[in-house]
């Protein structure tokens, strides 16, 4: 298994971060603070889950309210890419999605199988150590450095040392086969001690033994007479029971015998009766309801009679109603009518300005239609060219102007540099060089004086010294040599000038090239300026050629479409000038036509009334809205009159149609009284009230036996034959006589029962003074306190005892079985990390130590080793254990190291890495350290540096 991405979403202090591993050996580097025992946290939680609140482990919750978990990516050793992702939800570990290449989904059950259930706390033991590892074993004495050493070599836990002596110390604060001050110990003396006090009580009561022996037989005489009582109790219940069922099966016999004296009533209804007061409940209702139709038929008649109407109106009703309701409208036409009069003069004043503008006459010179969509399409794309042609001429223009401009600007250039001669310079070279030839012949005479006068007063220096003339020789020889350092300094003046004008000659020299070569660009820009020139108005003569071919172009357009032609600069607005023009006459017309079919509609309304005035011979004085209300006024009334008297007449209907109903269900209902009657053969009422009693008196009786039946049955025991008890309840005897002799018998076994509790009684008494009298009894209750104490505590210790047992056994399994390969891996990984130094670590048989020969075949144990040597000792323990388990499991598991070798020097640190980029070959290795390994070889590709910010991608 191979870690290549963590994705946290929120882990203590990384929030949204994403880094990733490589294969083998990954160096992870940061200062204090910068979160590298969080990300080693996040992966042991990645892989085993969140820590639940009874775990002393801290849960690195983010502060910043992002989503607690992440993601990691993982190879497995087949090669395939998994992606785990554990998130906080319903479950305490968290809720685990783990998705393959393919996308197929798996879950924690998937990830424990994959781990080859490989727990939180093996993985710890095995895979995870560092620093703290290394401060618990530098405080550990001799033996328990040595215990510590093979305990963790050998089991893979620290732990385990720790564990079994409290096992051991716990299981001897129980019992110790020659221990005192042990709980069971002191129990089994205070045992001891109690039943040698019973025992000299017990040689002193040889009558208190005679007493037990008479109370047991006075109670087994006891138990006998209770059981010979318990049959009386059972005789005497049996009798009462017999009783209670005579009682129960005579009243059935009884009820049986009446049932069929009432048999011929069985096939009647039970609801006869109700059937029948339910025909005379209706006949009753029937009757009271005809009586009352016939008082309201008589009195709607009385309203009825004599009235009548005459209605004039009613007959117009249609025509007036249409009037109102086309009135609203009348008065919209009417105010629509002015509006249109106002906008077909505004139309007709925006139609003689076009024709002003369009210069046309009247409305003949108008085409009868205007250009399709396609045509219109055709004329805007003639305007879409020729806006893009006055564009390009308008840049084209431009662009000559500014050539025009560039070319003068080099043609002045030109002038200005040709406007000084090249004779010019050489005339003014001559003076300077006239001058400079008679200054160097002056200047070549004063050398040779200077040289001549140097040498002279030198020699004759020199001569006066040798002579003896100490002062004229001194002075001689300075004077020489004064004449000599004028000499070399005009010397190194002429030199300064000849040179001075050396250079000036080679810069005129290179300035006159330079101004040839200006001179020479500026007729070549200029050149270059007058071709683009020709180019640009070669292309405004193409754009202007252009520009006229769409002039025809839009001539030919408007002769298509019947369209006088017109320039093309203002060709849109003349084209929407005729576009405006065609909308104001066809909008002319449509007004037209609209205000003379509101002025009909307003006429109708008028005319309308005026007829409808003529017809009802009433005089028309009022205005039509008005006279409309008018009529419609007279009509309501009208129509109200006609409504009262049509209510009345419709009264008077329903009165006579509900007398006509009650009559009709008066005479049905009679009708089924006589049906009712012949269905049963019966002349009267009172014989059919008759057979109802009958039935009646017959169902109860049904139900009486019903019951009596229920309760024989339920007196009726399980097992026992119906007929043979009814037999035997028939058998000649008295009850009563039988009660009371089984009540004297039961008498007089509580009388003997009571005599022998009272002889058991005497015993007990005698037996309680023998016991008080010597304290036997409190004896007898401490000593069995004492056992059910001592057998609580002897579980406990056999507990204790088991588990010590048990955890040698799995120890000594554990050092069979794995220890001889443990050994010889952790002796290759101590002779690789000391530099063979040592070269092999053994475990003598049947002792639970380490040791460890060097190359010299000295023989150490580890408390002889120094603590460096002591923590790679450990350390090649570790990783020899964690090998063979992955060997087990056919599975590598990535190992995570916390800054395990900070208290190494050089040489153990290298030596150290050495081994653990060895063993990164088959694994992967995640070391996290706050120091800079980068100059150990081979580590500074492998480093990932972590710093306190960090918060996005590494």
């Amino acid at each position: 298994m191979i870690i290549k991405e963590l994705h946290i979403y929120g882990f203590g202090k990384w929030i949204d971060t994403t880094i990733s591993f490589s294969d083998g050996l990954v160096i992870v580097q940061g200062d204090n603070e910068a979160g590298k025992s969080t990300l080693r946290a996040f992966i042991l939680s990645m892989l085993f889950g969140f820590p639940s609140k009874v775990e002393k482990r801290k849960s690195y919750r983010p502060k910043e309210g992002s989503r607690y978990g992440g993601r990691m990516i993982f190879i497995s050793n087949e090669g395939k890419q998994f992606t785990l992702e554990r998130i906080e939800g319903r479950k305490v570990a968290g809720d685990v999605k783990i998705r393959d290449e393919a996308g197929v989904l798996q879950d924690d059950r998937w990830l424990e199988q994959y781990l080859h259930r490989l727990d939180k706390t093996t993985y710890q033991d095995i895979f995870c150590f560092g620093a703290e590892d290394w401060s618990e074993l530098q405080q550990l004495k001799a033996d328990s450095l040595n215990q510590y050493l093979y305990e963790a070599g050998m089991t893979g836990t620290k732990h385990m040392m720790e564990i079994e002596k409290e096992m051991t110390q716990e299981a001897g604060s129980w019992f110790k086969p020659q221990g005192r001050k042990p709980v069971i110990n002191q129990l089994l003396a205070s045992i001891k001690e109690k039943k040698a006090e019973i025992v000299r009580f017990e040689q002193d009561l040889e009558e208190y033994e005679n007493l037990q022996e008479k109370v047991k037989t006075l109670q087994e005489q006891i138990k006998d007479r209770q059981k010979e009582m318990q049959q009386l109790y059972y005789q005497k219940e049996w009798i009462r029971r017999k009783k209670m069922l005579q009682q129960t099966l005579s009243e059935k016999e009884e009820l049986e015998a009446m049932a069929e004296v009432y048999q011929p009533y069985e096939k009647l209804p039970s609801t006869l009766k109700q059937q029948w007061e339910s025909i005379q409940d209706r006949k009753r209702n029937a009757e009271q309801m005809l009586e009352e139709a016939e008082a309201e038929y008589r009195e709607s008649i009385k309203s009825v009679v004599g009235k009548s109407c005459s209605l004039p109106l009613h007959k117009e009703k249609h025509v007036i109603h249409d009037l109102k309701e086309n009135l609203p409208l009348r008065e919209s036409n009417k105010q629509e009518t002015e509006q249109l009069a106002l906008k077909l003069e505004r139309i007709t004043s925006a139609k003689k300005k076009l024709f002003q503008k369009l210069e046309v006459e009247d409305e003949s010179s108008v085409p009868s239609q205007l250009p399709s969509i396609a045509g219109e399409n055709d004329f805007h794309s003639i305007l879409s060219r020729k806006q893009t042609l006055q564009e390009n001429i308008y840049l084209s223009s431009k662009e000559a102007e500014k050539l025009e401009q560039q070319k003068a600007f080099y043609e002045r250039e030109k002038e200005k540099k040709a406007s000084v001669p090249p004779g010019d310079e050489t005339v003014s070279k001559q003076p300077e060089e006239v001058m400079n030839g008679d200054s160097s012949g002056e200047w070549s005479k004063l050398l040779f004086f200077l040289k001549a006068a140097a040498f002279i007063f030198t020699v004759l220096g020199l001569w006066e010294l040798f002579t003896g003339s100490w002062f004229e020789g001194m002075t001689m020889l300075v004077a020489g040599i004064a004449a000599l350092v004028l000499f070399l300094l005009q010397k190194q003046q002429d030199i300064q000038k000849e040179k001075q004008q050396s250079r000036t000659d080679q810069e005129k020299h290179m300035e006159a090239q330079h101004r040839e070569q200006a001179l020479a660009a500026i007729d070549q820009n200029i050149n270059l300026e007058a071709r683009r020139i020709e180019s640009v108005l070669a292309q405004l003569d193409k754009e202007m050629q252009e520009q006229k071919d769409l002039e025809l172009e839009l001539a030919e357009w408007c002769s298509r479409w019947g369209l006088p032609a017109f320039p093309l600069a203002g060709a849109e607005d003349y084209f929407q000038a005729w576009k405006n023009l065609k909308n104001e006459i066809e909008n002319e017309k449509e007004a037209e036509e609209e205000l003379a079919a509101k002025q009909k509609q307003v006429n109708d309304v008028d005319q309308g009334t005026v007829r409808l005035y003529e017809r009802l011979r009433l005089e028309k004085k009022l205005p039509t809205a008005q006279s409309i209300h008018y009529a419609a006024d007279l009509l309501k009334q009208e129509e109200e009159h006609l409504l009262q008297v049509n209510s009345q007449v419709e009264t008077a209907e329903k009165s006579r149609l509900f007398l006509k109903k009650w009559s009709h269900v008066n005479e049905q209902l009679e009708q089924e009284q006589h049906d009712f009657l012949q269905s049963y053969e019966w002349s009267s009422e009172e014989e059919l009230l008759q057979a109802a009693e009958g039935k009646e008196k017959y169902q109860s009786l049904q139900q009486r036996r019903q019951m009596a039946e229920a309760q024989w049955r339920s007196q009726v025991l399980a097992g026992e034959q119906e007929e043979e008890l009814i037999a035997a309840l028939k058998l000649p005897g008295d009850s009563e006589e039988e009660l009371k002799e089984a009540d004297n018998h039961i008498r007089s076994a509580q009388e003997s029962i009571q005599s022998l509790h009272e002889d058991e009684a005497a015993a007990a008494r005698h037996i309680y003074v023998l016991e008080e009298g010597g304290g036997y009894e409190q004896l007898l209750q401490q000593y069995q306190n004492l056992k059910e104490s001592l057998s609580g505590h002897m579980y406990r210790w056999k507990v204790w005892n088991t588990a010590v047992y048990l955890m040698e056994e799995a120890k000594s399994v554990h050092e069979k079985e794995r220890q001889p390969e443990v050994l010889k891996k952790a002796s290759d990984y101590f002779q690789q990390i000391t530099a063979g130094e040592h070269v092999r670590v053994f475990s003598p048989m049947g002792e639970e130590t380490i040791m460890v020969e060097s190359a010299a075949g000295i023989v150490f144990t580890p408390e002889e080793l120094s603590y460096g040597t002591a923590e790679q000792l450990y350390l090649s323990l570790r990783l020899s254990l964690a090998e063979i388990y992955e060997k087990q499991r056919n599975d590598s598991i990535p190992m995570t190291i916390d800054d395990a070798f900070a208290h190494f020097d050089a040489a153990r640190r290298r030596e150290a890495f050495t081994l653990l980029s060895y063993i990164s070959r088959s694994r992967q290795v995640i070391y996290f350290t706050c120091h800079d390994y980068a100059e150990v070889p081979g580590l500074k590709d492998k480093i990932i540096v972590l710093d306190k910010g960090d918060r996005g991608e590494r």
